[in-house]
């Protein structure tokens, strides 16, 4: 929000610089005025009062009666802004005079005295009092506009202030106008920019109904980006679950391409046990016929052969056992993966199935695998993703946790917290670091990459959980292991016909 207030700053020097210009302006035009009404004031007082000198003192000046002069003098004295006033004959002899005091006090002057308390005049004027084109005298005035200047200064005063007064007015309400219809949406556009940087993708801005200037045009291309933003938003969550779809079926399809070459290998040891023992036994046989065909068949030979067929006949049961169980296991894993059917399952033994068919990779390691899970622990459940999960767990750990010449212990733990199974995976491996641990659910996020690991092996674990409507975390340090909680909803069972596999 650092933007709207710097805006604030420079609307309010904007303000101030377009209201100190102008009020000096407007003063500068009042003090030009007020000089200008002075000089005018000047002019026609100067003309007055020679128009009022020429009637009142024509006539004693051209008798020369002093005493009428001083008469007349005395009357214009009466204006305050005469500070000095003397009437001269045609001679040059002054008939008559009158001085103010600074003290306002009006005294009579003789010709070339000095009054030290005169008060002080702005201007001299001298009027010629004529008659017919005669000249009959002059009077000297000295004249004083302190009383006018006062005047007018204060008038103007008064101006400017209501000139301030006025122009401080129009400029808050400039100010406050300028915030509340820009900084005020301005502020709404950021916050709408923030909301849609956090991916709060159904902000809006508000202002396209009610802008229809500058500020409503950006307004209504950040909605328009707003709406594409949600547009792409939409058809990226489909590609991504379109991708994690495809991703989590072609992990499904590689294990069990790996479950089917550890099929292949795990049931060629007994089935070549059974062949093995088949070849002896048939050799045996072949051997008693040629003896009872001779007739030199000892009871003694008998008695052996019978032994060795026992011995091969439950060597061929044993091994072709195994053979069985091990297939009927992959069987119903490689039933379970394709299927994505939910139904029942007996916890314990599922989880078994599928350690059993990781034994070929693991029996090329010191690794063991212990599973404590309660007998009568029933789950309904899509058994394909569990074992999915179950995989990636322990491949996990096999891949990123022990060295290859380590030997290691991985625990697997579930039970029921009321409708929630909690699964716990951990193993005693060598952890996972600080900087790492929060980055594992990412796609294509590996430590192992020069070694070809593709990263999706807990980004596909964490989302078959999230799409159950379940939660995964992990806890680790370096070098005490790592231990996993899986926490799933019950899932409702597809038919009730179904039994505990």
């Amino acid at each position: 929000m650092k933007a709207p207030a710097r805006l604030s700053r420079r609307i309010n020097l904007v303000a101030a610089g377009i209201f100190l210009p102008l009020f000096l302006l407007v003063a500068g035009a009042l003090a030009l005025g007020a000089r200008q009404g002075l000089k005018d004031e000047l002019d026609d007082f100067t003309r007055m009062l020679g128009k009022r000198l020429n009637v009142t003192l024509g006539a004693a000046l051209r008798s020369g009666d002093a005493g009428a002069a001083a008469a007349m003098l005395s009357v214009e004295m009466e204006d305050e802004r005469l500070v000095r006033a003397a009437a001269y004959a045609a001679d040059g002899r002054m008939l008559a005079g009158f001085v103010r005091t600074s003290m306002g006090k009006v005294l009579p002057m003789t010709a070339g005295e000095l009054y030290p308390g005169e008060r002080p005049s702005d201007h001299r004027v001298t009027v010629e009092i004529e008659s017919d084109g005669v000249l009959l005298g002059r009077v000297d005035a000295g004249l004083d506009f302190q009383v006018v200047r006062v005047t007018v200064v204060r008038t103007l005063l008064r101006i400017l202030l209501l000139l301030l007064a006025a122009s401080f007015v129009a400029v808050i309400a400039l100010v406050i106008y300028a915030r509340r219809s820009l900084v005020r949406d301005i502020r709404n556009l950021g916050a709408v920019v923030s909301r849609l940087g956090g991916m709060d993708l159904g902000a809006r801005t508000g202002l396209v109904a009610r802008r229809t200037d500058e500020l409503g045009e950006l307004a209504r291309g950040l909605d328009r980006m707003a709406d594409m933003l949600a547009d792409y938003s939409s058809s990226l969550e489909k590609l991504i679950t379109e991708r994690n779809a495809r991703l989590v079926e072609s992990e499904r399809l590689a294990l069990l391409g790996s479950m089917s070459a550890g099929v292949a290998h795990e049931v060629n040891t007994p089935l070549g046990v059974g062949v093995t023992a088949a070849s002896h036994l048939q050799e045996r046989v072949k051997d008693l016929r040629r003896a009872l065909d001779s007739g030199s068949l000892e009871p003694d030979e008998l008695g052996a052969f019978l032994s060795d067929v026992e011995d091969a006949g439950s060597i061929l049961l044993s091994n072709i056992r195994k053979a069985l169980d091990f297939l009927a296991s992959f069987k119903r894993l490689a039933v379970d993966q394709g299927a994505g059917r939910v139904r029942l399952v007996r916890l314990r033994d599922y989880v078994s199935d599928v350690v059993l068919s990781l034994r070929p990779r693991l029996k090329r390691t010191r690794h063991r695998i212990d599973v404590d899970i309660p007998e009568d622990l029933h789950w309904n459940c899509d058994p394909g993703q569990l074992s999915q999960i179950l995989t990636n767990l322990i491949v996990n750990s096999l891949n990123h946790a022990y060295r290859e010449d380590q030997g290691g212990v991985m625990r697997i733990e579930a039970g029921m917290d009321g409708e929630w199974l909690r699964l716990r995976y951990s193993d005693d491996g060598a952890g996972i670091g600080s900087s790492v641990l929060p980055r594992i659910f990412e796609p294509f996020f590996t430590t192992k990459a020069e070694s070809g690991g593709s990263g999706l092996g807990l980004y596909i674990l964490h989302s078959i959980v999230s799409g159950l409507g379940g939660t995964v975390s992990c806890e680790s340090q370096e070098g005490k292991g790592t231990r996993f909680t899986i926490s799933l909803p019950r899932m409702p069972a597809e038919s009730d016909g179904e039994g505990a596999a």
